[in-house]
């Protein structure tokens, strides 16, 4: 069952022998109640802060269906980020075309070498993508562009989720509850001025992020890279 706000706020509750909320109380929480719902809160925009980190968690396999003769395409609405080494064209029994990864340009180069053919060969397209690179625009774009409407798939990174209503659920994996409600019980105890088990709940709630990136991210960086290469 996935944790969801008004869950993780209750189990923190429990362990500072406080009532806990329902549906109907959530929005109009004061006091420790609210400061425990700040905390939770707190805690999941410093996972999402955390710098040069994109967790696996909000990564997303998009299909775009191209369109033969059209070379740019946007990207999603919830996009904060793209794996530029993810580009794929699927591969298509009737159109007879295996798999075939594309290779990453600057959208300087295609400006220079390419665009001008590209162009050109509007609106029929000229063959199988093999090129993608970042446009000025809200998307990517394609060279050559398709002649024909092959299947394109890539990975990119969504924008970060914070929950607001009670049954939201909470955007971390369940393993990492506990960093979560590290904070919660921070914002409990300070409200009690019980400074010792505060200072001790924020250390728990710093370690939990470290922890976090060593176990889902590790020492390897390479997967996160969200820039254009030069080739």
């Amino acid at each position: 069952m996935s944790t969801t706000y008004l869950s993780i706020v209750n189990s923190i509750l429990i362990k500072i022998n406080e009532v806990q909320l329902t549906a109907s109380t959530f929005n109009s929480a004061l006091g420790v109640h609210a400061m425990v719902k700040e905390g939770v809160i707190d805690t999941i925009n410093k996972i999402n802060q955390t710098e040069n980190v994109k967790w696996p968690f909000y990564a997303v396999e998009q299909t775009v269906p191209l369109v033969a003769g059209t070379q740019e395409y946007a990207w999603p609405s919830n996009f904060a980020s793209v794996d530029w080494k993810s580009f794929q064209i699927q591969k298509d029994d009737t159109l007879g075309i295996r798999n075939s990864f594309l290779t990453v340009i600057e959208r300087e180069q295609w400006y220079r070498y390419l665009r001008d053919n590209d162009y050109d060969a509007r609106p029929n397209g000229i063959r199988i993508p093999e090129l993608v690179f970042s446009t000025h625009g809200n998307g990517f774009g394609l060279s050559p562009s398709p002649d024909r409407d092959y299947t394109l798939k890539y990975r990119y990174f969504k924008n970060p989720v914070v929950p607001t209503l009670s049954t939201d659920e909470i955007p971390t994996p369940a393993q990492f509850d506990y960093l979560i409600k590290a904070f919660g019980l921070y914002q409990g105890y300070l409200f009690y001025d019980n400074n010792e088990l505060s200072q001790i709940a924020m250390t728990d709630r710093d370690q939990g992020v470290k922890d976090m990136v060593r176990v889902m991210i590790g020492n390897n960086f390479e997967h996160v890279y969200a820039g254009v290469v030069d080739v």
